[in-house]
């Protein structure tokens, strides 16, 4: 019995070694390894142009345990016209009424708006 274990120490502390080389490698080559899953939204949001838009209106839309906020904005786009859409972003809870954020928007369809900080996210830019 003892022999036994002897021999599956040096085994044990392989595997470790092992096993910690390859998960410290994933952390370090994710992206390389695994799938983008944002390539498709990335590619759809590459062009997007980015504007400002004034917060018109925020509101809890929903029940008691699934809300969330929809934030009214109006912004002018690329042909000039005045849009007004919704979006549902919490980093825009502490935005008061009437100031100015950053969005982004497909201009062939500027209805498709993001938040700065949704678009960014969608893009991986820092």
């Amino acid at each position: 019995m003892a022999a036994q274990q002897q021999k599956m120490k040096p085994f044990g502390l392989v595997l470790f070694v092992v096993m910690s080389a390859l998960s410290i490698a994933l952390f370090l080559f994710k992206d390389k390894i695994t799938p983008d899953q944002n390539a498709a939204y990335r590619e759809e949001n590459s062009r997007y142009v980015k504007t400002s838009a004034v917060v018109v209106s925020k509101e809890m839309v929903g029940g008691a345990r699934r809300s969330r906020l929809s934030v009214t904005i109006q912004f002018r786009d690329s042909a000039g016209e005045l849009q007004i859409e919704t979006l549902s972003d919490p980093d825009l809870e502490r935005v008061p009424n009437g100031d100015s954020i950053i969005v982004w928007y497909d201009p062939e369809a500027p209805y498709r708006v993001e938040s700065d900080s949704r678009y960014k996210e969608i893009m991986r830019i820092k």
